[in-house]
Parts: C-alpha cells; structure tokens; sequence
C-alpha cells in the first residue's frame, strides 16, 4: 500500500511542485551574486559593500540589522520541518523544541512578501505562499545535480550546497561566499548572532568532493578575513575586495536585542 501511494500520488504531486521552480532556469543567466552565510567573519564586514551584486542569503542573514542594503534576488532555508511550532533536537536529548525562532522568519516574509523564497518540500503543509517554493532531493535537468547523486552527494545536503546549486541552476555564473568561515584556513566555528570570535577549528576536507565538482559549472569565489585563504576554493581577503578595513562588531551591535533573546532559545547557540 505505500509503494503504491508513493508511486501514484505522492511521486506525481511532488513532480507539480517541484516543476514550479523551472521558471527560475536561467533567470539570471551570466550574472554574478554574493551567497550568504552565517559565519562570524560577517561581523568584520560591513554589508553596505556587497549592495553592488544580487545577495543569495541563506539562514539567518535577515537578522542582520544591515541586511536591508542588500539587494537580494531569493531566499533559502532548507532546513526540513523547519516552520512547524515543534522541532526535534537533532542532538540529545532528541526531545521536541518549541521553535519560536521560525516565527522572526515569518515576520521577514511579512515585510518582503515578493522575494521568492526556498525550503524544503516538508514544511509545505505550514509555509504556503505565492512566493515560496519547495526542494526536495533533485531539480528537474539539472547536469550538475546529476553528477552530484553520481558521486554520492546529496545535492540539497547542508546550506552551501543548496545556495550553489540554485545559483548555477538560476543562470549565475559567479559567486562570491560570504560567512562561510569553513571554507576558510585557518576555519573560525562561530555564527554571526553568536556571542565572541569563534574558535579556530580543524575540519578536514569538509565538502571538498563537492566544491571540486561545483567549479565545473560555477566560479565560487569566497571572502575571507585578511588572515586567512580558502585550501580548496578561490579566495579574497575582504579588505582587498572592499578597500576597506576590517570592523568587529559584537553580535548586540549588529542584530536586535529581541531577536537575540529568541534566538537564545535554541540549545546550542551562545548568544550571551
């Protein structure tokens, strides 16, 4: 009976979903655009530098009391589940969290109700909306997802994943990654909204087998602090990019008092 649902109503609903996203093909074909992450790096940058291309933020970047001067062309969270009122901890103890941290998200999609926006296909029953749109494993011909699932990588596995693919997929020829401190070297483990400067941390070589594939198809260009390079990726100092030098502003200084107090409700985050 489940194959059966699967097969007959399910595979062909999600097919109809998912088929909304082709009118993004090539949209923005041959631009560039900055992807942005969570990384603490972004609170040495001043955002008012990057309002020269499209923005790609991915997570929390709208907390961000600046991210207004960014001139962004879509949204990402890919999180699964991740609008319902209830989340479960994907760390012990495994219980359910109550998530009032979507509820700041729902609030920015309230302000910007034209800015399409990409989750996953689970939060479909929770987040509709004209300009939300859905991912689940795949997107229809797609050369580079292909290669992807041939190598074993899931495309829609972790954020920067996520922003890539949908960059080449939307005509983007280049990116610039910015907060993404684990394509740094030496790699910092802290986000933005975080309390402090983050700890150097050792990952390998977190999302190598990807990147190598990713830049068959797309330039990736990420931004570092003046400090430190990229081991696998192209790379800039902010301050060659800019001109301008590096600024560090606490997390108080550059997201609101009540959006840190909300987001001090998730178990893993140091916000204070």
């Amino acid at each position: 009976m489940k194959s059966y649902v699967k097969h007959y109503f399910l595979k062909p609903l999600f097919y109809l979903i998912l088929k909304r996203n082709n009118k993004f093909n090539n949209k923005y074909y041959g631009q560039e655009a900055y992807l942005f992450g969570d990384g603490t790096s972004i609170k040495y940058f001043d955002l008012k530098y990057f309002s020269d291309k499209l923005s790609i933020p991915i997570s929390y970047t709208h907390f961000h009391k600046n991210a207004g001067l960014l001139n962004i062309c879509f949204s990402i969270i890919n999180e699964p589940f991740y609008f319902y009122p209830y989340f479960k901890l994907p760390f012990p103890p495994y219980t359910y969290w109550k998530n009032d941290i979507q509820k700041l998200y729902r609030r920015f999609r309230r302000l910007k109700p034209d800015v399409p926006f990409f989750t996953n296909i689970s939060n479909l029953p929770v987040f509709l909306g004209k300009q939300n749109y859905f991912l689940f494993d795949d997107l229809i011909n797609s050369e580079f997802t292909k290669e992807l699932k041939q190598n074993g990588l899931k495309p829609f596995d972790g954020s920067v994943r996520t922003g890539i693919v949908l960059a080449h997929y939307f005509g983007f020829r280049k990116l610039y990654l910015v907060g993404f401190d684990y394509t740094h070297n030496p790699s910092v483990a802290l986000h933005f909204y975080e309390k402090g400067k983050g700890q150097v941390v050792e990952l390998g070589d977190h999302n190598l087998l990807f990147f190598q594939i990713a830049k068959r198809y797309i330039d990736c260009i990420t931004i570092t602090t003046n400090n430190s390079q990229s081991k696998y990726l192209d790379s800039i100092s902010y301050t060659e990019f800019t001109k301008a030098e590096l600024n560090y502003q606490e997390n108080y200084e550059i997201v609101d008092s009540d959006i840190l107090y909300t987001l001090n409700s998730w178990p893993d985050y140091k916000i204070y």
